[in-house]
């Protein structure tokens, strides 16, 4: 690989996962009737991944986190899977299906001009302050390990953390870039189940451009191209509801049911809010049940999604006496934290928004559009949206939508009554996407055609083209911001050091003490996934700010609070968000913190005894 681009063994690594997740999930859902190809594929896709998180977390259980073990593992799972792999994914098959289908053809076109600079993004060395600080520094803390542990000074000790198994595995045999990768794909097969969803309903043209409007969103693609889980939770939604709502339609097949439950399990081992749809899809299968006298589909559902979630709300509560930690903490446990540390997190969720009273609700959707940093959305959301009223009323009267609609709706409704961060209506995007793309449909079915079918596609891919082009733009203005991709080791670095100010100082720990530190930094958590040893310090959990600013004042008095927590280094970036927060300047501090890199406002020390 020597004169490579860095970014290359990642990009082979997450193309053996995808081969390997498709394999997996094809054989799991061989007696599966699949409608089209592009369902099979993106639902194969699915389960493949969910399957492979779920056998990492069972190793990493294990204390068998290491690549010989997981390596073993994953080749067992291709000797399972590999009779599923069909004879037409072979080069000569695949150009002789698309001579016969010329169209195939152009889609093939658009999609890579679209998918490329989408997928570029990813390729970017890690900025994100809470992928740095949690999602990537937990799976390299599971790794180094060797098996899945409480990580009580990050962010979030514990949570349900099936994406950051996907990261773990990504971080075992390649890198962060591979992580990064990971949410780029399920970016991408969101937005190929909800094409094969409009197919499924008799219309291509809305399923393409539901997939447009997904993509479309800046937001997605912020979130789509980052170590963030919100895409990857997306995705396993969005299947759930794609098998649940295939299940109503198609008599009860039972396969359709079980797929559900499944994915919604895998949500659930993503994150809290998946259990909203476990709810919901459950309730409705019980009233079904109820309503035929056949608690078949309910069992089916339950227990599909139960033993696929469940195990991780019991590895919350083995831990920390809380299956759902820290929330309910009064009623539980608050391990490691205390009821303070969740009153400080409560309190930062539920800043956000304007308000809950049913004026508030109403103009909810012009909020988002007018007010965006009011709901700390990160980037746009496309103002093709703004065809709600259109969509609500196209739903409503559309038998296929309604129950579509109902899940959406719910699901604003608890996001609306909870916390009201823009980033979090993330799992109802696609539905979302998907009423008003059918709804454009059906509207555009009013008015009277005299092209032929070739130029009716040209007309599908020119809406679809106008749908993606927001965040098509955005990608593009987004690389340029960045700078040139980079493509060595020493590139990455620089990259680094540019965006990081900080990150000189851990490289240079890194480089010289390995992983035997113990560093307590202040205002600097989000650096958590480059520092090679223990890393402490952040607004709540056992190494909380709120000792450590008290004792800056004196150095004898920081000097023994930094020993109770074992630290062997301190590093300070003062002032970094206009506090008062610096280094104490008294003669013991002076001989007992000996400076090992001092940059501007940030001074990295080893603690002398």
């Amino acid at each position: 690989m020597t004169g490579l681009p860095i970014f290359v063994p990642d990009v082979l690594t997450v193309t053996a996962l995808t081969v390997l997740a498709y394999a997996v999930g094809r054989r799991l859902t061989a007696r599966l009737p699949f409608g089209s190809a592009a369902e099979s594929i993106a639902l194969s896709i699915t389960l493949g991944l969910g399957t492979l998180a779920m056998l990492t977390f069972a190793l990493g259980l294990l204390g068998l986190l290491q690549r010989w073990a997981v390596g073993g593992v994953l080749l067992a799972a291709l000797a399972v899977g590999w009779p599923a792999l069909p004879g037409r994914l072979s080069v000569l098959s695949a150009l002789a299906a698309l001579e016969r289908k010329p169209a195939l053809v152009v889609l093939g076109g658009f999609a890579a001009a679209v998918v490329v600079p989408l997928v570029m993004l990813a390729l970017y060395p890690p900025l994100a302050g809470d992928a740095t600080s949690f999602h990537l520094a937990a799976p390299k803390l599971h790794i180094a390990a060797e098996r899945v542990h409480l990580t009580p000074y990050l962010r979030f000790p514990i949570f349900p953390m099936l994406n950051e198994m996907l990261f773990a595995l990504m971080l075992l045999f390649a890198g962060d870039v591979a992580a990064q990768l990971v949410q780029c794909l399920t970016m991408l097969l969101v937005a190929l189940l909800l094409y094969a969803w409009g197919d499924a309903l008799r219309s291509p043209a809305g399923g393409l451009w539901a997939a447009a409007l997904w993509l479309g969103s800046p937001l997605v693609v912020t979130f789509g191209t980052i170590a963030f889980i919100d895409s990857g939770l997306t995705l396993f939604v969005t299947a759930s509801a794609y098998a649940f709502f295939k299940w109503m339609s198609e008599g009860g097949t039972r396969g359709w049911l079980l797929l559900s439950g499944v994915c919604a399990g895998f949500a659930a081992g993503a994150k809290y809010s998946a259990l909203f749809f476990v709810a919901v899809f459950g309730l409705a299968v019980a009233y079904r049940s109820a309503r035929e006298r056949r608690w078949t589909p309910l069992l089916t559902f339950g227990l599909a999604a139960g033993l696929v979630g469940g195990p991780w709300y019991v590895y919350n509560a083995l831990q920390t006496g809380n299956p759902v930690f820290p929330f309910f903490g009064r009623f539980f446990s608050y391990g490691p934290w205390t009821a303070g540390d969740l009153a400080a997190v409560t309190a930062v969720m539920r800043q956000y928004g304007l308000g809950q009273s049913l004026g508030d609700f109403l103009r909810l959707p012009w909020n988002l559009a007018t007010q965006p940093a009011a709901f700390h959305l990160e980037a746009p959301l496309s103002p093709a949206y703004g065809l709600l009223p259109a969509v609500l009323v196209v739903g409503a009267l559309t038998r296929s939508l309604r129950g579509v609609l109902a899940v959406t709706l719910g699901y604003v409704v608890f996001w609306f009554l909870t916390v009201q961060v823009g980033r979090y209506l993330f799992p109802v995007l696609p539905l979302l996407s998907l009423l008003t793309a059918l709804t454009v449909e059906r509207l555009v079915r009013t008015i009277p055609r005299r092209f032929g079918q070739a130029t009716g596609t040209v007309l599908a891919l020119l809406v679809a083209g106008v749908l993606v082009f927001p965040s098509w733009s955005f990608a593009l203005a987004r690389m340029v911001h960045l700078g040139p991709l980079p493509t060595t080791p020493t590139a990455r670095h620089a990259y680094l050091s540019r965006w990081n100010p900080s990150y000189p100082a851990y490289r240079l720990l890194n480089e010289r003490r390995g992983s035997r530190y113990r560093l307590y930094q202040v205002l600097d958590e989000a650096m958590a996934y480059f520092a090679d040893g223990t890393f402490m310090g952040d607004w709540f959990g056992p190494g909380r700010y709120a000792p450590v600013f008290e004792a800056l004042r004196d150095g004898r008095a920081l000097h023994a609070e930094l020993k109770r927590l074992g630290a062997d280094h301190f590093l300070i970036w003062s002032r970094k968000y206009g506090g008062n927060e610096q280094p104490p300047t008294d003669e013991f501090f002076r001989a007992h913190f000996k400076p090992l890199y001092v940059q501007g406002a940030i001074a990295l020390f080893e603690i002398v005894d």
